[in-house]
C-alpha cells in the first residue's frame, strides 16, 4: 500500500496494479501523513476552525477513524507501540514533552528547549528515542523511557526539514534549508558523511535494508 494526501484528503493506493483504494475526507488541512506498522495511517492536520491542531488515526481495513485534538506545532509517533509525542508550553517559561498512549495522556516530561524553535520531530521506528530538529540546525535525541537528553548534534546552519531513522542501526539521516544532507551515528554523536545539494533538502527516506537513501 501507498498513502498520500493533500489539503483535506488522505488517499490510499495499492501499488500492485497502481489502483486507488480509498479516500478519507478531513476536517482540516493535512500537514503530513505516514503509516503505522499495524495497517493504520496517522495524519497530522491543522484545524480550519480553531488554533488547535489534530491527529487523525485511520484503520485502513475497517475505515474507522479516530480524531484527537493536540496542541503544539509538531508531533512524532512510534510505529511499534502506537504512542505519540509532542512538545508544548506548560508554564510561563517552561516547555514539556507530552507522551500519549492509545488511550490518552501517559507521561509529561520536563523539556529544556523551546517549542517554538522546533521544526520537526521523528520517533525511532522501534524503541524509545525521538529525534527533534530545530530552526537553528540543531538536532537532539530524547530518550522517552528515561525522560532525558541522550545526545545533541550541531550539524546544520538552518531549519531541519526532515529526519529519517535507519531501519536497524542507531543512525539518522537529516536534511535542512542549508542544502545539506547528513548521516549521523547517534551512539557516538559522529557524522558519517554529508552531501550538498543546490536546493534545500525537504525529503529523505531509507530503503528497507538500510543500504540506500532516497
Amino acid at each position: 500500500y501507498l498513502v498520500g494526501g493533500y489539503y483535506g484528503w488522505i488517499n490510499v493506493f495499492n501499488t500492485n496494479g497502481n489502483r486507488h483504494l480509498k479516500s478519507f475526507k478531513l476536517d482540516g488541512t493535512l500537514l503530513y501523513v505516514e503509516w503505522q506498522s499495524n495497517d493504520k495511517v496517522i495524519g497530522f492536520l491543522s484545524s480550519n476552525t480553531s488554533h488547535i491542531n489534530n491527529i487523525i488515526i485511520i484503520d485502513v481495513n475497517s475505515s474507522k477513524t479516530d480524531m484527537r485534538e493536540i496542541e503544539g506545532l509538531n508531533v512524532a509517533w512510534s510505529h511499534d507501540t502506537g504512542r505519540y509525542a509532542n512538545v508544548k508550553q506548560s508554564g510561563e517559561e517552561q516547555h514539556s514533552l507530552y507522551v500519549y498512549a492509545q488511550t490518552g495522556l501517559a507521561d509529561v516530561q520536563p523539556f529544556p528547549f523551546v517549542m517554538w524553535n522546533i521544526s520537526m520531530m521523528k520517533w525511532k521506528p522501534y524503541g524509545d528515542y525521538v529525534a527533534i530538529g530545530f530552526t537553528s540546525g540543531t538536532i537532539v535525541i530524547w530518550d522517552v523511557k528515561e525522560s532525558k537528553l541522550e545526545t545533541k548534534i550541531d550539524g546544520h546552519k538552518s531549519d531541519i526539514n526532515v529526519i529519517a531513522w535507519h531501519p536497524t542501526d542507531n543512525v539518522i539521516a537529516c536534511g535542512g534549508d542549508d542544502n545539506k544532507l547528513s548521516v549521523w551515528d547517534i551512539s557516538e554523536s559522529k557524522r558519517l558523511y554529508s552531501y550538498y545539494h543546490a536546493t534545500p533538502i525537504t525529503a529523505v527516506e531509507w530503503s528497507e535494508d538500510g543500504e540506500t537513501l532516497y
